[in-house]
């Protein structure tokens, strides 16, 4: 039995050019479990959430840029492993949200523009294989995935005061 915890913060600021405020920030923080019932049989788990944020402010009066990017991601597996025909297995289900946002906004600037966006998918998955020993040296494999997916987005454009939405 044994738990993994990990988190990671990473920051840079004026990579671009020396005389923007340009900002990347990523934040990760993770958990891994896992659980021995049997011998033969394991129970994991997995949960992960990661946000990046990007800033590239008033670079010139064209470009002002902020991104924000947020995933969640989740597994939970239970594991065979034999001696008899069937050799080894897993089974499990999954879990995904990304979220994600974007803005430039430079309507007060000479080109009058305005860029948002925004979006957010979702998945969901139940999945298993299975390996049997069809002879001693001589395996099979078996395996099947069932997957959803919603994927939302928006657009909205500004060109001097003419909003386009897609």
């Amino acid at each position: 039995n044994e738990a993994d915890i990990g988190s990671n913060n990473f920051e840079l600021t004026n990579f671009a050019d020396n005389s923007s405020e340009t900002r990347l920030e990523q934040d990760i923080f993770s958990l891994r479990a896992s659980y021995d019932l049997s011998p033969a049989w394991t129970l994991e788990g997995r949960l992960s959430y990661t946000d990046l944020l990007t800033e590239i402010p008033n670079t010139n009066v064209n470009f002002d840029l902020a991104q924000d990017f947020q995933n969640t991601q989740a597994e939970f597996l239970a594991r065979y492993e034999g001696s008899g025909f069937v050799r080894r297995g897993v089974i499990g289900i999954a879990y995904e949200n990304q979220e994600e946002y974007g803005l430039n906004d430079t309507l007060g600037a000479p080109l009058g523009f305005r860029f948002e966006a925004e979006g957010e998918v979702e998945n969901r998955s139940v999945f298993g294989e299975i390996e049997v020993a069809l002879a001693s040296n001589f395996f099979g494999f078996a395996g099947g995935r069932y997957e959803e997916q919603d994927i939302n987005r928006s657009v909205d454009l500004n060109f001097f005061g003419t909003i386009s939405a897609a």
